[in-house]
């Protein structure tokens, strides 16, 4: 592992279980996914009827869950679907799901010993291991970050900017994973969803999850300086993640069909959504961010200035998106979902070269790069006075031409197909 600093880089949305549009709220590579709401089920079924989920002390612990959302739900989507993620293995394990969560903290500290209590990734086998721990069950992959934490802070090793950067990273592939997955496509069917849907799901999240995974986990090496990731480190995690989220949704369906009043018993409804003032902190965290990621690069100045403001121009205008008008036509006519992201792919990747083409050499490059940002400005400002109306049916044809086209994505996405 080369130790020495770097400071130069080397589906169509379907409907949340309480209706809202996913499409505004949850997007691939953010951490924001849907809040859940209620499942109701009254027929029994053969894991209904088995007895040991119920362990003792479970009413105290659903009690305590349960007061947690009460808490988290108006402050944050991130940390309430952490907590509401472990649905299904409370249906099956009742309080045993605490043993999952001591495992989740034991192979972070684990994980931080073993590179030294230093603020770097550990071996591509303690983040397997995590992101695995994660995606079956969201708080034991937040402990093992918060113990992988811990363990770096009590050593006194969090002293530059890298290190503050590598955490960050570390806690996308650490437990941002599952809200990533939901924000693609449902983990949890609730029964509403057709068989159309839930095919589409398994061929789909699984695929971009995967690559996601491994382009976060890949993009350690530039948050923290150092070359720490290898190429098949991050082909060995994708691989992984795409395993694991397959089998967490067939273990979703499973468990829903099998215990379906126990999935309704235990099943946690968020009581409230973040409001304005959570919003705003939510902003201004990822403003940060970014300036974090921006500034190693490109310094401070007008360039860097202008490139923060346009990031934070749509997400400080969709605060006020409500107090805008709606325009019905352009919503329904402007490409979304898997169109959108495939026209953006051949759109993005042609204004890219055009304008990296203006560039002679590496330095002109940097300072025409805030033309980059301009296409998905756009489409954000479009969203914002376009958020809703004029539907188009839910037919087969529409379906179909839709997994044509992420028969394309993915063509693109393994480098079959060159735009």
């Amino acid at each position: 592992m080369d130790r020495s600093r770097e400071d130069s880089p080397s589906g169509d949305p379907q409907p949340a279980p309480d209706g809202r549009d996913t499409e505004s709220e949850g997007s691939f590579g953010s951490s924001d996914a849907n809040l859940l709401g209620a499942t109701e089920a009254t027929d029994q079924r053969w894991g209904d009827r088995l007895g040991p989920w119920l362990s003792a002390g479970y009413g105290r612990f659903d009690a305590l869950l349960r007061s947690s959302i009460d808490t988290l739900s108006p402050r944050s989507v991130l940390a309430t679907r952490l907590v509401q993620d472990g649905t299904w293995m409370r249906a099956v394990a009742g309080t045993a799901e605490l043993l999952v969560w001591v495992a989740g903290l034991v192979a972070g500290i684990a994980g931080a010993l073993s590179v030294g209590s230093l603020a770097v990734a550990p071996s591509v086998g303690f983040v397997a291991v995590i992101a695995v721990m994660s995606l079956l069950n969201g708080i034991a992959g937040a402990l093992a970050w918060l113990g992988f934490l811990a363990v770096v802070v009590s050593r006194g090793n969090i002293t530059t900017i890298f290190d503050v950067r590598t955490m960050i990273g570390l806690a996308f592939v650490f437990f941002a994973l599952p809200s990533i997955a939901s924000a693609i496509r449902p983990l949890y069917d609730d029964g509403s969803r057709s068989i159309i849907h839930r095919v589409g799901d398994y061929v789909m999240m699984p695929v971009f999850l995967a690559y996601g995974a491994a382009g976060i986990y890949s993009a350690i090496n530039g948050l923290s300086g150092l070359s720490i990731v290898q190429p098949g480190d991050a082909s060995l995690l994708r691989n992984i993640v795409f395993v694991t989220a397959i089998a967490r949704l067939g273990i979703e369906d499973v468990v829903r069909r099998g215990f379906p009043v126990r999935m309704a018993t235990v099943s946690i409804e968020a009581t409230g959504e973040p409001g304005i003032a959570a919003e705003i902190v939510k902003k201004v965290f990822g403003a940060t961010l970014y300036t974090m990621a921006i500034v190693t690069f490109y310094g401070w100045g007008a360039r860097t200035a202008a490139m923060i403001a346009l990031v934070s121009l749509v997400p400080v205008l969709g605060l006020f998106a409500d107090n805008f008008p709606n325009l019905v036509a352009v919503h329904k006519w402007f490409p979304r979902g898997i169109l959108r992201a495939v026209i953006m792919i051949i759109v993005g990747t042609w204004y890219g070269r055009f304008i990296l083409a203006l560039a002679d050499n590496p330095a002109d490059t940097r300072s025409i790069a805030v033309f980059l940002l301009l296409p998905g400005v756009a489409l954000g400002l479009i969203d914002c006075f376009a958020r809703e109306g004029g539907e188009w049916p839910d037919r087969t044809a529409k379906h179909a031409a839709g997994f044509m086209l992420w028969l394309f994505s993915l063509a693109v996405l393994l480098g079959l197909v060159s735009v």
